[in-house]
């Protein structure tokens, strides 16, 4: 049975979730118009997932190639290490059952690759790309999640901006699209880049090549409706989901993490204090409440670390807003 998930991705099959399928056709049509991407959004708020949701969506019609920069190590981030890296990314996806590129694509990125072992690797890395783009009858997609960790790493930068010059020099022979996904603003990280470049009034090329999904990501009130009124067939309840949702909107602005985070303590934790005799008594105004209480005294909950630590390394913000209130206090107190 389907289960609230409040750690990592979300998977339709598994989890209560409230279903995205507005977003997902709005980003397949600007990667149908060849356009590329920036997700920017806070922590928790299902960039991942989106990401996950969009391989069903873009294959078969196209190669998606999907990576983290969590997976990589601090020594990933030198030139050779990570065009190794991204070299491995695209071997792994060419030996998946079903990738949707030719073995001539993938023929002719490896060859490239190696024969040009006496170039710099990005160099060869990008000439590379460019023969398997030309070898292959699908157009790829390359989705980066987690562009955070690139903060201070120059080769990263460095990557973009071939990627950037070769969209701007044959849109034809390159990726379909590049989406890249993150708290921060990709342009906030490439200026952080070079910080000696900054203090003589220079920066690098901008990432502008790329559209930002302004969509709304938050869960609205009607999705999470449906997605209670699912939870509720399942387990043969009868509670007011109208209500209910209500309740989670008007608390939570549709945050996704706290929605589930919200309706996981209900499910399965408030039975554990007795003062609820069931899971119909605890889906109520009161439960509601008393689950708030549980998640506000939290403090292994990741996002509100998170936001105490920004708030930290932000002490002035916090002598402005809150006088004497700390930054975890200020981190509870943002969604009260």
């Amino acid at each position: 049975m389907k289960h609230f998930n409040t750690e990592g991705v979300c998977r339709p099959d598994c989890h209560y979730m409230v279903k995205t399928d507005d977003n997902l056709a709005k980003i397949k049509s600007l990667i149908d118009r060849n356009k590329y991407i920036v997700l920017n959004r806070p922590r928790q708020f299902g960039k991942s997932t989106t990401l996950d949701l969009l391989q069903k969506v873009l294959e078969p019609q196209y190669a998606y190639v999907k990576t983290s920069l969590e997976r990589f190590p601090e020594s990933a981030f030198t030139e050779d290490n990570f065009c190794e890296a991204i070299k491995d990314l695209f071997i792994d996806y060419f030996e998946r059952e079903e990738t949707g590129l030719s073995e001539e694509a993938k023929t002719a990125f490896i060859s490239t690759y190696e024969a040009w072992n006496n170039k710099p690797r990005m160099l060869a890395l990008v000439r590379a790309l460019r023969k398997m783009f030309k070898a292959s009858d699908k157009r790829v997609v390359l989705a980066i999640d987690e562009i955070d960790h690139a903060e201070n790493h120059e080769v990263f930068f460095e990557f973009l901006n071939s990627l950037r010059s070769e969209y701007n020099d044959n849109p034809a022979n390159t990726f379909q699209s590049v989406i890249l996904v993150g708290v921060s603003e990709i342009n906030h990280l490439i200026n952080k880049a070079r910080p000696e470049a900054q203090s003589l009034g220079m920066n690098r090329s901008p990432w502008n090549i790329a559209v930002s999904f302004g969509k709304s990501m938050d869960l609205p009130n009607s999705g999470i409706f449906e997605m209670l009124e699912e939870y509720k067939a399942d387990h043969g309840l009868k509670f007011d989901a109208a209500r209910m949702s209500d309740l989670l909107f008007e608390y939570t602005s549709g945050y996704p993490f706290l929605v589930s985070k919200l309706c996981y303590i209900i499910h399965s934790k408030l039975l554990e204090t007795e003062r609820f005799a069931d899971l119909d008594a605890a889906w109520t105004r009161e439960g509601f409440l008393a689950a708030l209480q549980i998640l506000m005294s939290d403090r292994t909950v990741p996002l509100f670390q998170s936001l105490a630590g920004q708030l930290e390394e932000n002490k002035e913000l916090i002598t402005l807003t809150a006088g004497d209130c700390g930054a975890e206090d200020m981190a509870r107190g943002a969604i009260q």
